[in-house]
Protein backbone atom coordinates (compact mmCIF):
# COMPACT_ATOMS: atom_id res chain seq x y z
CA UNK A 1 0.00 0.00 0.00
CA UNK A 2 1.42 3.37 -0.54
CA UNK A 3 2.18 6.21 1.89
CA UNK A 4 -1.40 7.99 0.60
CA UNK A 5 -2.88 5.39 0.96
CA UNK A 6 -2.02 4.13 4.23
CA UNK A 7 -2.46 7.75 5.56
CA UNK A 8 -6.48 7.47 4.16
CA UNK A 9 -6.89 4.29 5.38
CA UNK A 10 -5.84 5.45 8.92
CA UNK A 11 -8.36 8.87 8.97
CA UNK A 12 -11.53 7.75 10.74
CA UNK A 13 -13.93 9.90 8.37
CA UNK A 14 -12.72 6.83 5.87
CA UNK A 15 -12.73 3.53 8.03
CA UNK A 16 -14.99 1.36 6.14
CA UNK A 17 -13.57 2.18 2.67
CA UNK A 18 -12.06 -0.67 1.20
CA UNK A 19 -8.82 -0.77 -0.18
CA UNK A 20 -9.59 -1.00 -3.91
CA UNK A 21 -11.56 2.22 -3.20
CA UNK A 22 -8.74 4.34 -1.56
CA UNK A 23 -6.67 3.00 -4.18
CA UNK A 24 -8.47 4.42 -7.21
CA UNK A 25 -8.60 7.93 -5.51
CA UNK A 26 -4.75 7.99 -5.19
CA UNK A 27 -4.15 9.87 -9.00
CA UNK A 28 -5.74 12.69 -7.09
CA UNK A 29 -4.35 13.28 -3.72
CA UNK A 30 -0.94 14.86 -2.79
CA UNK A 31 0.80 14.90 0.30
CA UNK A 32 2.35 18.24 0.92
CA UNK A 33 4.52 19.98 3.91
CA UNK A 34 4.09 23.15 4.79
CA UNK A 35 6.75 25.08 6.51
CA UNK A 36 5.69 27.30 9.36
CA UNK A 37 3.95 30.89 8.40
CA UNK A 38 3.11 29.49 4.70
CA UNK A 39 -0.59 29.77 3.36
CA UNK A 40 -2.69 27.64 2.83
CA UNK A 41 -5.59 29.59 1.48
CA UNK A 42 -6.33 32.76 1.08
CA UNK A 43 -9.58 34.97 1.93
CA UNK A 44 -11.29 35.92 -0.91
CA UNK A 45 -9.72 33.94 -3.68
CA UNK A 46 -10.79 30.66 -5.29
CA UNK A 47 -9.10 27.41 -4.01
CA UNK A 48 -7.46 24.27 -5.96
CA UNK A 49 -9.18 21.62 -3.81
CA UNK A 50 -9.57 20.50 0.07
CA UNK A 51 -7.28 19.09 2.43
CA UNK A 52 -7.01 17.02 5.41
CA UNK A 53 -4.47 17.74 8.10
CA UNK A 54 -2.03 14.79 9.10
CA UNK A 55 0.55 16.47 11.24
CA UNK A 56 0.79 19.88 12.30
CA UNK A 57 -1.60 22.82 13.06
CA UNK A 58 -2.91 25.49 11.08
CA UNK A 59 -4.71 29.19 12.12
CA UNK A 60 -7.72 30.40 10.07
CA UNK A 61 -8.24 34.12 10.27
CA UNK A 62 -11.00 36.03 8.68
CA UNK A 63 -10.95 39.71 7.78
CA UNK A 64 -10.25 40.72 11.09
CA UNK A 65 -11.42 38.19 13.70
CA UNK A 66 -9.46 34.69 14.93
CA UNK A 67 -11.46 32.06 13.58
CA UNK A 68 -9.47 29.25 14.93
CA UNK A 69 -6.65 26.35 14.91
CA UNK A 70 -7.29 23.22 12.70
CA UNK A 71 -5.26 19.97 13.51
CA UNK A 72 -4.62 16.43 12.87
CA UNK A 73 -7.43 15.12 10.90
CA UNK A 74 -9.61 18.48 9.95
CA UNK A 75 -10.80 19.01 6.70
CA UNK A 76 -10.43 22.54 5.26
CA UNK A 77 -11.00 24.23 2.33
CA UNK A 78 -14.56 21.90 1.83
CA UNK A 79 -16.79 24.76 0.78
CA UNK A 80 -14.94 26.30 -2.06
CA UNK A 81 -13.81 22.62 -3.19
CA UNK A 82 -17.52 21.39 -3.05
CA UNK A 83 -19.61 24.88 -3.96
CA UNK A 84 -19.42 26.48 -7.73
CA UNK A 85 -18.25 30.15 -7.26
CA UNK A 86 -17.36 30.01 -3.38
CA UNK A 87 -14.11 31.46 -2.10
CA UNK A 88 -12.03 31.05 0.62
CA UNK A 89 -13.97 32.46 4.09
CA UNK A 90 -10.58 32.71 5.83
CA UNK A 91 -6.93 32.74 5.29
CA UNK A 92 -5.20 29.69 6.60
CA UNK A 93 -1.48 29.55 7.28
CA UNK A 94 0.62 27.07 8.95
CA UNK A 95 1.80 27.92 13.08
CA UNK A 96 4.39 24.74 12.20
CA UNK A 97 5.40 22.13 9.88
CA UNK A 98 2.39 20.75 8.62
CA UNK A 99 1.70 18.11 6.49
CA UNK A 100 -1.95 17.83 4.74
CA UNK A 101 -3.17 15.50 1.93
CA UNK A 102 -4.71 17.76 -1.11
CA UNK A 103 -7.15 16.57 -2.95
CA UNK A 104 -8.10 19.03 -6.21
CA UNK A 105 -10.97 20.14 -7.05
CA UNK A 106 -11.32 18.37 -10.57
CA UNK A 107 -10.56 14.84 -8.38
CA UNK A 108 -13.25 15.94 -6.34
CA UNK A 109 -15.76 15.70 -8.66
CA UNK A 110 -14.17 12.82 -10.85
CA UNK A 111 -14.91 10.78 -7.55
CA UNK A 112 -18.56 11.68 -7.61
CA UNK A 113 -19.02 10.95 -11.46
CA UNK A 114 -17.83 7.82 -10.24
CA UNK A 115 -20.25 7.30 -7.66
CA UNK A 116 -17.20 6.84 -5.62
CA UNK A 117 -17.66 5.74 -1.97
CA UNK A 118 -15.14 7.71 -0.65
CA UNK A 119 -17.24 10.80 -2.30
CA UNK A 120 -20.00 10.03 -0.07
CA UNK A 121 -17.47 9.83 3.00
CA UNK A 122 -16.01 13.66 2.13
CA UNK A 123 -19.18 15.08 1.73
CA UNK A 124 -20.50 13.30 5.43
CA UNK A 125 -17.34 15.17 6.86
CA UNK A 126 -17.67 18.08 5.22
CA UNK A 127 -21.40 18.18 6.42
CA UNK A 128 -20.46 17.45 10.08
CA UNK A 129 -17.29 20.04 9.97
CA UNK A 130 -19.71 22.87 8.50
CA UNK A 131 -22.43 22.47 11.05
CA UNK A 132 -19.44 22.67 14.00
CA UNK A 133 -18.11 25.71 12.51
CA UNK A 134 -21.31 27.50 12.12
CA UNK A 135 -22.07 26.51 15.79
CA UNK A 136 -18.61 27.70 17.00
CA UNK A 137 -19.16 31.17 14.62
CA UNK A 138 -22.44 32.00 15.87
CA UNK A 139 -21.34 31.40 19.35
CA UNK A 140 -18.60 33.77 19.32
CA UNK A 141 -21.24 36.66 17.77
CA UNK A 142 -23.68 36.38 20.27
CA UNK A 143 -20.74 36.42 22.90
CA UNK A 144 -19.80 39.46 21.37
CA UNK A 145 -23.02 41.22 21.42
CA UNK A 146 -22.71 41.74 17.62
CA UNK A 147 -26.57 42.03 17.35
CA UNK A 148 -29.25 43.28 18.94
CA UNK A 149 -32.73 42.41 19.75
CA UNK A 150 -33.71 42.46 15.59
CA UNK A 151 -37.21 44.58 14.84
CA UNK A 152 -38.16 42.04 11.97
CA UNK A 153 -41.41 41.73 11.01
CA UNK A 154 -43.54 40.78 8.53
CA UNK A 155 -46.85 40.90 6.59
CA UNK A 156 -49.51 39.73 8.52
CA UNK A 157 -50.26 36.30 7.83
CA UNK A 158 -53.62 35.56 6.03
CA UNK A 159 -55.94 32.69 7.82
CA UNK A 160 -54.99 29.03 7.32
CA UNK A 161 -56.24 27.11 4.34
CA UNK A 162 -57.62 23.72 4.97
CA UNK A 163 -54.65 21.90 3.10
CA UNK A 164 -50.98 23.46 2.74
CA UNK A 165 -49.46 24.59 -0.03
CA UNK A 166 -47.52 22.74 -2.93
CA UNK A 167 -43.86 21.25 -1.40
CA UNK A 168 -42.49 21.53 -4.28
CA UNK A 169 -42.46 25.30 -4.85
CA UNK A 170 -41.23 25.85 -1.48
CA UNK A 171 -38.59 23.59 -2.22
CA UNK A 172 -37.34 25.37 -5.46
CA UNK A 173 -36.20 27.86 -2.98
CA UNK A 174 -33.65 26.01 -1.32
CA UNK A 175 -29.95 27.01 -2.16
CA UNK A 176 -29.01 24.57 -4.97
CA UNK A 177 -32.70 23.11 -5.73
CA UNK A 178 -33.93 25.63 -8.20
CA UNK A 179 -31.04 23.72 -10.17
CA UNK A 180 -32.48 20.10 -9.65
CA UNK A 181 -34.35 18.10 -12.41
CA UNK A 182 -37.91 17.78 -12.01
CA UNK A 183 -37.74 13.48 -11.20
CA UNK A 184 -35.77 14.71 -8.21
CA UNK A 185 -37.62 17.86 -6.82
CA UNK A 186 -40.59 15.14 -7.08
CA UNK A 187 -38.97 12.48 -4.89
CA UNK A 188 -37.49 15.15 -2.44
CA UNK A 189 -41.60 15.90 -1.86
CA UNK A 190 -41.73 12.00 -0.55
CA UNK A 191 -39.62 12.56 2.63
CA UNK A 192 -41.39 15.55 4.04
CA UNK A 193 -45.24 15.29 6.11
CA UNK A 194 -47.21 18.14 6.70
CA UNK A 195 -47.83 19.36 9.69
CA UNK A 196 -50.35 22.11 10.79
CA UNK A 197 -49.53 24.43 13.20
CA UNK A 198 -51.30 26.43 15.90
CA UNK A 199 -50.52 30.11 17.44
CA UNK A 200 -48.39 30.30 19.99
CA UNK A 201 -47.31 27.02 19.40
CA UNK A 202 -44.27 25.76 20.35
CA UNK A 203 -42.81 24.37 17.53
CA UNK A 204 -38.97 23.57 18.76
CA UNK A 205 -36.81 23.80 22.53
CA UNK A 206 -33.48 25.54 23.05
CA UNK A 207 -31.70 22.86 24.29
CA UNK A 208 -33.89 20.17 23.29
CA UNK A 209 -32.62 16.71 21.03
CA UNK A 210 -33.03 16.99 17.90
CA UNK A 211 -34.23 14.31 15.30
CA UNK A 212 -36.33 16.91 12.80
CA UNK A 213 -36.26 19.80 10.83
CA UNK A 214 -38.96 21.79 9.41
CA UNK A 215 -39.95 23.90 6.14
CA UNK A 216 -42.43 27.25 6.70
CA UNK A 217 -45.59 26.26 4.43
CA UNK A 218 -47.94 29.60 5.28
CA UNK A 219 -48.20 31.58 7.91
CA UNK A 220 -44.58 32.88 10.40
CA UNK A 221 -42.51 31.37 12.58
CA UNK A 222 -40.54 33.66 15.57
CA UNK A 223 -37.07 32.01 16.55
CA UNK A 224 -35.87 33.37 19.75
CA UNK A 225 -32.31 32.20 21.80
CA UNK A 226 -32.02 32.66 25.96
CA UNK A 227 -29.13 35.51 27.25
CA UNK A 228 -26.90 34.29 29.23
CA UNK A 229 -27.90 36.81 31.59
CA UNK A 230 -31.81 35.86 31.71
CA UNK A 231 -34.65 37.14 28.91
CA UNK A 232 -34.28 36.24 25.25
CA UNK A 233 -33.59 37.40 21.81
CA UNK A 234 -35.92 37.69 18.69
CA UNK A 235 -33.15 36.36 16.31
CA UNK A 236 -35.57 35.89 13.17
CA UNK A 237 -39.14 35.71 12.08
CA UNK A 238 -39.54 32.90 9.43
CA UNK A 239 -42.28 32.67 6.57
CA UNK A 240 -43.07 30.95 3.56
CA UNK A 241 -40.22 28.80 2.29
CA UNK A 242 -37.84 29.28 5.06
CA UNK A 243 -36.62 26.10 6.64
CA UNK A 244 -35.24 25.85 10.57
CA UNK A 245 -33.75 22.90 12.18
CA UNK A 246 -31.61 22.46 9.82
CA UNK A 247 -28.64 20.66 12.04
CA UNK A 248 -30.66 18.07 13.22
CA UNK A 249 -30.09 16.56 9.88
CA UNK A 250 -26.73 16.54 9.61
CA UNK A 251 -25.45 15.83 13.88
CA UNK A 252 -28.35 16.08 15.64
CA UNK A 253 -27.06 18.93 18.03
CA UNK A 254 -29.63 19.96 20.50
CA UNK A 255 -32.15 22.82 19.46
CA UNK A 256 -29.75 26.22 19.39
CA UNK A 257 -32.67 28.04 19.40
CA UNK A 258 -36.75 28.16 20.24
CA UNK A 259 -39.28 28.25 17.22
CA UNK A 260 -43.05 29.51 18.24
CA UNK A 261 -45.42 29.84 15.51
CA UNK A 262 -46.60 33.92 15.15
CA UNK A 263 -50.00 32.51 13.29
CA UNK A 264 -52.33 29.31 12.53
CA UNK A 265 -50.25 27.94 9.20
CA UNK A 266 -48.49 24.86 8.19
CA UNK A 267 -44.95 23.29 8.45
CA UNK A 268 -43.57 20.38 6.05
CA UNK A 269 -41.65 18.20 8.82
CA UNK A 270 -38.83 16.18 7.53
CA UNK A 271 -37.06 13.54 9.77
CA UNK A 272 -33.18 12.78 9.78
CA UNK A 273 -34.15 9.23 9.13
CA UNK A 274 -36.15 9.94 6.02
CA UNK A 275 -33.25 11.14 3.33
CA UNK A 276 -32.11 7.63 3.92
CA UNK A 277 -34.96 5.77 2.52
CA UNK A 278 -34.44 8.07 -1.24
CA UNK A 279 -32.55 6.71 -4.09
CA UNK A 280 -28.77 7.22 -4.66
CA UNK A 281 -29.62 10.73 -6.58
CA UNK A 282 -32.21 12.04 -4.63
CA UNK A 283 -30.27 11.26 -0.69
CA UNK A 284 -26.80 12.82 -2.86
CA UNK A 285 -28.75 15.83 -4.12
CA UNK A 286 -30.29 16.59 -0.17
CA UNK A 287 -27.04 16.34 1.21
CA UNK A 288 -25.58 18.79 -1.82
CA UNK A 289 -28.04 21.12 -1.08
CA UNK A 290 -27.93 20.66 2.96
CA UNK A 291 -24.15 21.64 2.43
CA UNK A 292 -25.15 24.55 0.14
CA UNK A 293 -27.48 25.97 3.19
CA UNK A 294 -24.55 25.54 5.96
CA UNK A 295 -22.06 27.23 3.97
CA UNK A 296 -24.46 30.50 3.59
CA UNK A 297 -24.81 30.50 6.61
CA UNK A 298 -20.88 30.28 7.51
CA UNK A 299 -20.46 32.85 5.01
CA UNK A 300 -22.92 35.38 6.86
CA UNK A 301 -22.08 34.70 10.42
CA UNK A 302 -18.54 34.67 9.39
CA UNK A 303 -19.39 38.35 7.97
CA UNK A 304 -21.00 39.89 11.06
CA UNK A 305 -18.07 38.52 13.14
CA UNK A 306 -15.44 40.39 10.77
CA UNK A 307 -17.25 43.66 10.76
CA UNK A 308 -19.60 43.93 14.13
CA UNK A 309 -20.22 47.63 12.52
CA UNK A 310 -21.78 46.22 9.63
CA UNK A 311 -24.43 48.11 7.77
CA UNK A 312 -28.06 47.15 8.73
CA UNK A 313 -29.24 45.86 5.82
CA UNK A 314 -26.65 43.09 5.91
CA UNK A 315 -27.77 42.74 9.44
CA UNK A 316 -30.84 42.22 8.75
CA UNK A 317 -30.07 39.65 5.79
CA UNK A 318 -27.88 37.64 7.56
CA UNK A 319 -30.95 37.84 10.78
CA UNK A 320 -33.99 37.27 8.73
CA UNK A 321 -31.84 34.25 6.71
CA UNK A 322 -30.82 32.74 9.84
CA UNK A 323 -27.71 32.86 9.83
CA UNK A 324 -27.45 32.91 13.78
CA UNK A 325 -30.25 30.05 14.34
CA UNK A 326 -28.60 26.99 12.35
CA UNK A 327 -31.08 28.15 9.55
CA UNK A 328 -30.29 27.88 5.79
CA UNK A 329 -30.62 31.10 3.38
CA UNK A 330 -33.72 31.19 1.72
CA UNK A 331 -37.29 32.94 0.60
CA UNK A 332 -36.06 36.45 -1.32
CA UNK A 333 -32.71 37.00 -0.13
CA UNK A 334 -30.60 35.46 -2.98
CA UNK A 335 -27.32 32.75 -2.53
CA UNK A 336 -24.46 32.60 -4.38
CA UNK A 337 -23.32 29.30 -3.59
CA UNK A 338 -24.93 26.55 -4.99
CA UNK A 339 -23.15 22.73 -4.89
CA UNK A 340 -20.90 22.49 -7.98
CA UNK A 341 -21.86 19.20 -9.13
CA UNK A 342 -25.26 20.49 -10.21
CA UNK A 343 -23.32 21.82 -13.41
CA UNK A 344 -23.13 18.41 -14.10
CA UNK A 345 -27.00 16.43 -13.79
CA UNK A 346 -27.26 13.21 -11.67
CA UNK A 347 -27.20 10.42 -14.09
CA UNK A 348 -25.91 7.30 -13.85
CA UNK A 349 -21.94 7.23 -16.01
CA UNK A 350 -21.74 5.67 -19.06
CA UNK A 351 -20.50 1.83 -18.90
CA UNK A 352 -16.70 2.44 -19.97
CA UNK A 353 -16.76 6.35 -19.91
CA UNK A 354 -13.80 8.18 -19.41
CA UNK A 355 -13.94 10.23 -15.99
CA UNK A 356 -12.71 13.81 -16.82
CA UNK A 357 -10.10 15.48 -14.13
Amino acid sequence: MSTIARKLAELPAFAGLSEDTLRASLRFWSLVTLPPDAPLFTRGEPSTGLVIVLSGRLRAVGDRAELGDLGPGELVGEVTAFLDGARSSATVTALEETTVLSLRSSGLLALRRQRSPLYDALLGQALTTLCARVRAVNDMVLSQGVIADPDLSLPPAEPAAAEPPPLADLLRRLPGQAELPERLIHELTTAFTAQAMRAGQRLVLEGDAADCAFVVAEGQVRATRALPGGGNITLARLGPGDPFGVNALVDRSPRSATCLAESDGWLYRVSAAAPARLSADGSLAWRETLLATLATQLRLANHLLDAPGADADFRAEARASGALLGLPLSGGVTNPVVPAALRDPLRPPREGAPVAE
